[in-house]
């Protein structure tokens, strides 16, 4: 049985509340990029993901607690044996909290529907019979992130925690993504990093979160027990977001950078089920001048696989 790493999209919604500024979050439309078994198979599951962030850290009267709780359905499926179609359908529900005055703000909908293409310049594994032990990938791909997701920021946003661009399930504007996944694998070890970088438009009220470009690389495991297979895996999470933009003006304090280490565990049953567990923790961050920090997050998974196009023998 044969696993790569593979990436998907999924969008993480920031908050924020009364007397808050754009600050708040790290800008709608962040993304991490995890773990799809089987690159060769079609794929539908569900995940659930919790993040968490506190803002406005120099300030005990602004401070506040953030928690995102993100499930998305998702799935991939080929339509030629080189080019495989993605989709993601998140719905989010927003939890942020007032440290000093113990007041609690909720927004809960449909998020951003994204759809990704992947083509595979090549794979030694499917490609070619010769190579046996070690074996690798590289797939390149873009995506679009459609306006599903609610967002209605009117009215004065020190007043109105909607009003604020960053406390909404969507972003209000369409955006792209280009992609490139490697993979290298010898015998049992492998290792995937995958790079992206993600266009943001401006939405209607003239408001454009900033641009990102993402890395994400791991090492990874195999074991298989009877009919069990068991991936462990580690690396490094990166992401660089650019200044948010509102009108032809930055915004102030917003945009910066994040690396988390990853770790999580992968298991797969009789080829057909797969479970996963990933764990994050921040190791290096700067986000909206510091105002922002981030926490530990985690996120569950799991999907069944169906029969795709087959690969040639080895």
């Amino acid at each position: 049985m044969r696993y790569l790493l593979i990436f998907f999209a999924i969008i993480v919604l920031p908050m924020t509340q009364a007397h808050a500024c754009e600050i708040c979050g790290c800008g709608a439309g962040s993304y991490y990029f995890g773990i799809m078994p089987q690159f060769h198979r079609h794929f539908a599951g569900w995940r659930y993901r919790q993040a968490s962030f506190q803002s406005h850290v120099s300030s005990d009267y602004l401070r506040t607690q953030e928690v995102f709780h993100i499930a998305e359905a998702w799935g991939r499926f080929y339509v030629h044996p080189r080019v495989q179609l993605m989709l993601f359908v998140p719905y989010g529900q927003h939890l942020r909290q007032e440290v000093q005055q113990s007041t609690t703000s909720r927004l809960q909908g449909l998020g951003d529907i994204m759809a990704v293409g992947m083509y595979r310049l090549w794979d030694t594994a499917q490609d070619t019979a010769k190579l046996r032990n070690w074996k690798h990938a590289l797939w390149l791909g873009g995506g679009i992130k459609t306006p599903t997701g609610m967002y209605e920021a009117k009215g004065d946003r020190y007043t109105d925690p909607a009003a604020n661009p960053n406390f909404q399930i969507g972003t209000g504007s369409w955006d792209f993504l280009l992609s490139a996944l490697y993979t290298f694998r010898f015998t049992r070890w492998g290792i995937s990093s995958q790079w992206s970088y993600k266009y943001n438009s401006a939405n209607r009220d003239h408001y454009r979160f900033g641009h990102r470009f993402t890395q994400n690389t791991e090492l990874f495991y195999i074991y298989q027990w009877r009919r069990l297979g068991v991936m462990p895996h580690a690396g490094l999470y990166s992401e660089w977001i650019q200044a948010d933009q509102s009108g032809t003006k930055k915004v102030a304090n917003t945009g910066g950078y994040l690396h988390t280490a990853v770790a999580g565990l992968d298991l797969f049953f009789k080829q057909k089920v797969q479970v996963g567990f990933t764990y994050q923790a921040p190791v290096s961050q700067n986000l909206s001048a510091g105002e922002v920090l981030a926490q530990n997050r985690y996120q569950v998974q799991i999907g069944v696989l169906f029969s795709s196009f087959k690969k040639k023998k080895t």
